[in-house]
């Protein structure tokens, strides 16, 4: 089995936001996106899409886009997710792509192949599923707003550690996200923790058992 070593990066975040995984390269796009769900801290609750890269995310051709029921595929230039791997945006060492997360707030993630291992090298040889090997910065709370919402957010909850007293739709956006006005608290949750998200991808990329095991 091949291994791909990927550099994961939310763009425009300060602090960065960072992951840095160990995924087959023959894992397929929907359980990919489980694998970065995880890893970021996201709750899989919107719509995603994956791109090789050009300037954007949207001006991307061709896009990898999610089963919805229901709802066709928006023309030639989006296919099927299910029908694709890892290995089918990424494939030399430098490559990327994105991972589009959310098409209100539209977070976009580049994927960057930082190195292709086999199966015997030292990093991978025990590996059964995807890992999470570094990372950095806390996600944003789901639906609040892009990289300009969190970083007003952000703002608010810096005025709070000065002492400063809010107003009301800044203290109730901050209330929403954190569900405390407490900074300690608050300054908790913004603290990565690398252990609690290995588990998690660890949980997300475990392998599934067959529908029906031979008994």
């Amino acid at each position: 089995m091949t291994w791909y070593r990927v550099r994961v990066d939310l763009l425009e975040t300060t602090p960065a936001i960072w992951r840095e995984l160990l995924v087959p390269a023959d894992l397929s796009l929907p359980e990919f996106s489980t694998v970065l769900q995880a890893a970021m801290g996201w709750e899989n609750s919107h719509l995603h899409s994956f791109a090789r890269t050009a300037e954007s995310h949207w001006q991307s051709r061709p896009r990898w886009a999610m089963d919805v029921p229901g709802e066709p595929l928006e023309g030639p230039h989006e296919l099927p997710e299910r029908d694709a791997t890892v290995a089918t945006l990424l494939g030399t060492p430098g490559d990327q792509a994105t991972y589009l997360y959310d098409f209100g707030d539209d977070w976009e993630h580049l994927l960057t192949l930082g190195e292709i291992l086999d199966s015997g090298a030292s990093a991978v040889v025990d590996l059964a599923s995807p890992v999470l090997t570094q990372g950095e910065g806390v996600c944003p709370p789901e639906d609040s707003g892009g990289v300009g919402g969190y970083d007003q957010i952000l703002e608010s909850v810096a005025a709070l550690e000065r002492g400063e007293r809010l107003e009301e739709w800044p203290e109730q956006v901050v209330m929403w996200a954190f569900d405390t006005l407490d900074t300690a608290q608050i300054r908790a949750a913004l603290t990565f923790d690398l252990a609690a998200q290995q588990s998690q991808v660890a949980a997300a990329g475990a392998p599934r058992p067959p529908l029906h095991p031979n008994l």
